[in-house]
């Protein structure tokens, strides 16, 4: 009775242990490509900014053409930008298409439809070990 008891608690102690490591709420998941891109979305359209500094590679570039010169801004100047603006809803439509996927990098297409004017981005995403990562953000109004 006695082996019967200590093997019933060691098959209790295993079947602790291994639950506690199946739990999905302690494995951080990894960041998919409509994460980053959802992401940017609320970031640039809705000023909620919580949480988007993240989904930015550490060496991502901003290029912004106007007229005949390109402007390139780092991952700080568009964070502090953006905290300037922080809560303020964008008066625009949004549409976004996928340009090009690869097994480890993406081009996303996402258009903002002002009244006057369309600002077009087009998105480089690269896989990382977090997850998938914006890179490269390259700007241009028509």
């Amino acid at each position: 009775m006695k082996t019967l008891n200590t093997f019933v608690v060691a098959v209790i102690m295993v079947f602790v242990s291994v639950a506690a490591k199946a739990d999905p709420k302690t494995k951080k998941e990894k960041l998919t490509v409509k994460d980053a891109i959802e992401g940017y979305l609320d970031a640039f359209t809705k000023g909620k900014i919580k949480g988007f500094a993240d989904l930015l590679d550490e060496n991502v570039k901003f290029t912004t053409t106007r007229g005949d010169k390109v402007l390139t801004y780092t991952k700080s100047d568009i964070l502090e930008t953006l905290r300037s603006g922080a809560n303020i809803v964008q008066n625009c439509d949004t549409s976004t298409s996928i340009v090009e996927t690869l097994p480890n990098q993406a081009v996303v297409k996402v258009s903002m439809k002002y009244e006057n004017f369309t600002k077009e981005n087009f998105i480089t995403l690269t896989e990382s070990d977090s997850g998938w990562k914006i890179t490269h953000v390259s700007t241009s109004y028509k």
